[in-house]
């Protein structure tokens, strides 16, 4: 029986009015491999159109992301990186520069969303709704991306039951 990779889910998450305070653009050895890799497959595997514009990414010290987009009483909610969903500009924690599998799956995922804002993906749903689908549909094609690269996927919740 395969075993399912389990990923918190506050492991990332949508934002709003991200500020450039402590934020830094992302290396370009970097920028480049996001770019020629996961890119395509993120398109590929969300039969998303390709936006006409590179997504623009930065880094910033996980405790700074935190500070900014978790409750008071979470500081340590698990926030590693971020896309404000009007620009769909990318925040990323320094840490997933490790690219390992999963540090990878995290910016995979954070691409999902960049690729739904300039679809104009879910943009017409309530706030809760607009968040639900929106993670449903970067975590359904995140567990895709870890199916194809590792052959185990995880199973992703049903967000809509927390807009009841």
């Amino acid at each position: 029986m395969q075993r399912c990779l389990v990923l918190l889910l506050l492991l990332t998450v949508s934002i709003s009015n991200a500020k450039d305070i402590e934020r830094e653009p992302l290396p370009e050895v970097f920028y480049q491999r996001i770019i020629n890799t996961l890119i395509p497959e993120v398109l590929e595997l969300t039969r998303l159109p390709t936006p006409p514009d590179p997504p623009i990414i930065y880094l910033a010290p996980r405790e700074y992301i935190q500070s900014l987009y978790c409750r008071e009483d979470t500081k340590n909610c698990g926030v590693a990186a971020v896309t404000d969903d009007k620009t769909g500009e990318i925040t990323l924690s320094q840490e997933l520069l490790s690219y390992n599998i999963i540090t990878i799956s995290v910016i995979f995922h954070e691409l999902v969303h960049w690729a739904q804002v300039k679809n104009h993906l879910f943009e017409d749903e309530a706030d809760c709704a607009h968040w639900a689908k929106s993670e449903m549909h970067a975590y359904t094609a995140q567990s895709r991306f870890l199916i194809v690269h590792t052959g185990r996927g995880f199973a992703v919740p049903n967000l809509l039951e927390q807009c009841r």
